[in-house]
């Protein structure tokens, strides 16, 4: 799946072949993996994108996304 996440601070970062998503936020914890059923939410908390290339986290995040037609959008706020 391709991932695009927005910051303020390094504008926007695109990755593609993504195998999963894992978001642990305050209230819920999810796993995205291709497709998925569309969904989007706020998140305060971690996120991890696995690839066979990279592995990426984000830890003690404010952000927004959405997901749909394995394409995953990440605003960060905070």
């Amino acid at each position: 799946m391709k991932v695009r996440i927005f910051d303020l601070v390094h504008g926007l970062k695109e990755y593609n072949n993504i195998n999963f998503i894992r978001i642990v936020s305050d209230d819920y914890s999810l796993i995205i993996v291709n497709d998925y059923k569309p969904v989007y939410g706020e998140v305060n908390g971690t996120i991890t994108f696995n690839s066979n290339e990279i592995d990426l986290e984000y830890n003690k995040i404010k952000a927004d996304y959405v997901y749909r037609n394995n394409e995953f959008n990440l605003v960060i706020r905070e």
